[in-house]
């Protein structure tokens, strides 16, 4: 099952709902780009797939936008370092 994740660009997240709860990775504008600053999986959903969902929504949206990404966040700076091939973002 795949999971739809949508840009809240007015919250400064990526999100998505699955089971009724919400999930988010949310950043902060920087000049140029995006800065990752934190990632929320509920309890329920760990382990699913969502984090990763997620992470690469976010990536793929600055890669696409050719943003400068700075991950602060550690869930993201982990995913990133496991696919190498974001670590070109």
């Amino acid at each position: 099952m795949e999971i739809e994740v949508k840009h809240n660009e007015k919250e400064h997240r990526f999100e998505c709902v699955k089971e009724g709860q919400l999930a988010y990775v949310e950043y902060k504008k920087i000049p140029d780009g995006m800065d990752f600053i934190a990632t929320f999986v509920p309890e329920e959903l760990r382990g699913k797939g969502v984090g990763s969902a997620l992470a690469k929504a976010a990536l793929r949206y600055a890669e696409g936008k050719r943003m400068k990404v700075v991950a602060s966040c550690p869930f993201i700076r982990s995913y990133i370092e496991k696919h190498m091939k974001w670590s070109k973002v």
